[in-house]
């Protein structure tokens, strides 16, 4: 690299910074805003910082803010002298006529310092793929995440808790306003969208179940029912290719099963529900990542991807135990799990999305008189159960003895975990045809389904649904 480059005069505004300091002290308002956009460290110039901090002090103090206050507050902290006295003061309050234009001053620093941090972010990977590394997805995967942190203004905070009250008192507010069942991106199943309200921001789903009991083809009904309602999706699919996934959409989509669309042996009068297949599926705004492995690693970099270029409003994960952990630093498989988990944890609080992902439940049930399905049956668990916010079970083993899959059969959606919202057992019946749940009181075309009655919805009680 070209070493003048790092020589030259880091990104800044002296000027703007300057008129920022002064519309501040000369306006209870302004103050307000420039402290809204700006922190102590976005101020290039060192006295420029220490008199922002000597602001905010006597705004956090109710003290008022003015020349004398200000002076005085740097006379205390022994930082007077070094911002260049009560005449530098004065000359910053002279130098802005009106404090208008606040927001616009602020806006100016705040981007120079942004670029200064992007510099030190391209100066410190510089650093690391100098250095002795042997995994160069990890290398990306520290850019990335720290220029979506700059990119989102993802700065460490910290604020008192009436900080918060204002924002929580508003979404309540909308909620009573709007008084939406379903306020988040829906599952696509009226009863479990209306004990879960849908999948909120920055929470983590888990679609729990044995192989063939349908945890897929509950996803694809949660991103056709996300899609409908006007959400982008973001898809993660391991387990099959793209091509395999659209194809079972227009199973889902059109009614004609599987088995009849392989073979060929599609009705004549079945081709127009086809056709309104497919253009119901090109509506569907679905980002997917089709790869047959998906790593640890890669998973960040990819999401943070979608969410800037895609705008994506959720991600989809099909299936969990199919991402590679890294093996370095997690030698088993449970402490590999862990880390997945904990990754997509951490990117459900750092891009306030909601993820939802499917995993594997192990087959711990089959040894138990209750064959029902619980928390801990999720293979290589770990902390899957702790880290998401919600759990959702799938209690649909295959009949013993042979039934029609043209025959919907009982099966029931378990919400196992559940932060802030009950847990429940919900009966549901599973089209086998189509490749979908639905209500029992619905028929198969998921027709609108009465109230329901409270008393059939059976709540967790230890380690028994009661």
């Amino acid at each position: 690299m070209n070493n003048s480059l790092m020589d030259r005069t880091p990104p800044q505004n002296l000027e703007a910074e300057q008129s920022t300091l002064g519309s501040m002290m000369i306006d209870s308002t302004a103050l307000n805003v420039g402290a809204g956009i700006l922190q102590r460290d976005d101020f290039y110039r060192d006295a420029h910082s220490e008199i922002f901090a000597s602001l905010i002090r006597l705004a956090e103090a109710r003290e008022p803010v003015d020349i004398v206050t200000v002076q005085e507050d740097l006379r205390q902290h022994g930082k007077l002298e070094s911002v260049g006295g009560t005449e530098y003061l004065m000359a910053l309050i002279d130098s802005v006529p009106t404090a208008a234009n606040i927001e616009y001053y602020s806006g100016i620093v705040r981007n120079k310092s942004k670029l200064r941090r992007i510099i030190d972010i391209c100066a410190l990977t510089i650093s690391e793929a100098h250095g002795d590394i042997d995994n160069v997805e990890q290398v990306v995967e520290n850019l990335t995440h720290r220029a979506m942190a700059t990119y989102r203004d993802k700065e460490i905070k910290y604020a008192p808790l009436r900080d918060y009250v204002q924002d929580a008192f508003e979404t309540i507010e909308r909620w009573y306003h709007e008084k939406k069942q379903v306020s988040g991106i829906p599952f696509g199943i009226p009863s479990l969208d209306r004990i879960t309200t849908g999948a909120q921001p920055g929470w983590y789903y888990l679609i729990g179940a044995r192989p063939g009991e349908g945890k897929t083809a509950m996803m694809l009904q949660h991103i056709k029912a996300g899609t409908k309602a006007g959400y982008k999706c973001g898809l993660f699919s391991i387990e099959m290719s793209a091509q395999d996934l659209v194809l079972r959409l227009f199973c889902v989509a059109s009614g004609v099963g599987s088995l009849s669309m392989r073979t060929g042996n599609i009705p004549d009068n079945a081709w127009g529900s086809i056709v309104d297949a497919a253009t119901e599926i090109s509506r569907m705004n679905v980002e997917v990542r089709d790869l047959e492995k998906q790593n640890v690693h890669s998973l960040p970099i990819i999401a943070r991807q979608m969410l800037i270029r895609n705008k994506v409003d959720w991600f989809c994960l099909d299936y969990l135990q199919l991402v590679e952990g890294d093996s370095k630093h997690a030698k088993t498989q449970r402490e590999q799990i862990n880390q997945i988990s904990g990754t997509i944890r951490d990117l459900c609080r750092e891009l306030n999305k909601p993820w939802v992902v499917a995993a594997q439940l192990n087959r711990n049930n089959q040894s138990r008189d209750d064959s029902r399905p619980k928390l801990g049956d999720f293979k290589e668990s770990g902390n899957l159960e702790q880290d998401a916010v919600s759990a959702l079970l799938l209690n649909n083993p295959p009949p013993k003895e042979h039934v029609s899959i043209h025959q919907p059969r009982k099966a029931e959606i378990i919400i196992a975990k559940a932060r802030f919202l009950p847990t429940a057992v919900l009966p549901v019946m599973w089209d086998g045809q189509n490749q979908k749940f639905f209500d029992i009181a619905e028929d198969a075309d998921g027709e609108p389904m009465p109230e329901p009655d409270e008393s059939q919805s059976r709540h967790w009680q230890g380690e028994t649904w009661g």
